[in-house]
């Protein structure tokens, strides 16, 4: 390990694919090519000489040097964003935009990588920053936070001063194996998943509890599972031992795949909100380029990770 150079992008890589255990979920999230975070990771796997991370063709998991290195990882790379932050202070706001949105739409809503390109393409002299917050369906209060533009589920009571765009609607959907006997229905009764077992990424933990509320409510006792993310059961939803549950239709399975759950009660819709009167004058087109893009390409891009596997198998 003699001449060492770890560098801030290796740790910032190694996190990224921690958190996610999957390579493909966090080169989105990094706005990155799945190569180019490849080529990180085994660098800094070098520089350590340790193996951080065992790789099967359907699975990542850690290894015991990549659990006592995340430690000291994850304190260095808080007092990068620590640092970042009072730097920030001396930097114009008119110099970056901010866009915050939920984390589930950088790993698989396929629109996102074509959102920010049109982004940075129509700012080129703008610092263009994202950021993540955990569920798509709970709005944190950070437009007073430096946050330009925020995606995510409308609130339940709407704030004076914000201008709120409607992007799409949410469901409940049960995301169905392929061989389903309920592959093509047009929609599913609750009664119907008695007994059954639905999946939900940890992300999705707001959206998992208000599905929960309505089943019970009509009588339906299911059992629900947390997982880090869907790769990680995927064996067992092709071999048709469970489903999974999603509040839209995204890139991570084929739409086909997708289908409603009966209910008088939905989810809430995305929306953009924004300040009515923003500090940042880059607002306004801000806005109508996030709209344009999901008016000609909406939030249900068919391709993802499983959508060529799920469609080999159909």
């Amino acid at each position: 390990m003699g001449d060492f150079r770890m560098n801030e992008r290796q740790i910032t890589c190694f996190l990224a694919v921690r958190k996610h255990l999957n390579f493909s979920a966090a080169a989105v999230e990094l706005f990155i090519t799945q190569p180019a975070l490849t080529y990180q990771i085994r660098s800094l796997e070098n520089e350590l000489g340790v193996k951080l991370f065992d790789r099967t063709t359907t699975s990542v998991s850690l290894t015991e040097a990549s659990l006592a290195f995340a430690v000291q990882a994850n304190k260095f790379h808080q007092l990068l964003l620590e640092t970042d932050g009072v730097m920030r202070d001396y930097v114009s706001a008119r110099n970056r935009i901010v866009l915050g949105c939920p984390r589930m739409m950088m790993v698989h809503d396929k629109i996102y990588p074509l959102l920010m390109s049109r982004v940075i393409e129509a700012f080129p002299q703008y610092d263009v920053d994202v950021r993540t917050y955990k569920s798509s369906m709970k709005f944190p209060n950070s437009l007073s936070g430096g946050i330009d533009c925020v995606i995510g589920a409308e609130p339940a009571k709407r704030e004076e001063g914000v201008a709120y765009y409607p992007l799409f609607e949410s469901c409940y959907y049960l995301v169905v194996w392929p061989q389903s006997t309920l592959l093509g229905r047009k929609s599913i009764a609750p009664a119907e998943l008695y007994g059954q077992t639905l999946y939900y990424e940890r992300d999705e933990r707001f959206f998992a509890r208000m599905l929960r509320r309505m089943l019970e409510q009509n009588g339906v006792t299911v059992s629900f599972k947390e997982v880090a993310t869907y790769d990680t059961i995927f064996p067992n939803f092709l071999a048709g031992k469970g489903f999974f549950i999603s509040p839209v239709i995204n890139g991570a399975f084929p739409p086909e795949l997708y289908v409603p759950i009966e209910t008088d009660e939905l989810p809430p819709p995305t929306v953009l909100m924004c300040l009515k009167d923003p500090p940042n004058p880059c607002v306004p087109a801000l806005t109508q380029i996030i709209l344009q893009t999901y008016r000609e390409n909406g939030p249900n891009v068919p391709e993802g990770p499983h959508a060529g596997i799920a469609r080999a198998v159909i």
